[in-house]
């Protein structure tokens, strides 16, 4: 999300206050798409194209992750 928002506060809070170029282990950590084989359960993925925090391409993403 960090790569694809304009809204950095959260991110750069939740990654220990750094910006995704300055320290992208600490993104990469959290990153969803490297715990995504960890799913056991069923998952539905809604997006809309106003939702202006969470882009579509990242419902996308989600899903087709999700279909291997």
């Amino acid at each position: 999300m960090a790569y694809a928002i304009e809204e950095l506060w959260f991110t750069e809070h939740d990654s220990g206050r750094f910006t995704q170029y300055k320290n992208p282990e600490a993104y990469e950590k959290f990153d969803p798409i490297h715990h995504i084989a960890n799913c056991s359960q069923r998952m539905l993925v809604i997006q809309g194209e106003r939702n202006y925090r969470v882009i579509d391409t990242q419902s996308i993403v989600t899903f087709t992750a999700l279909q291997c």
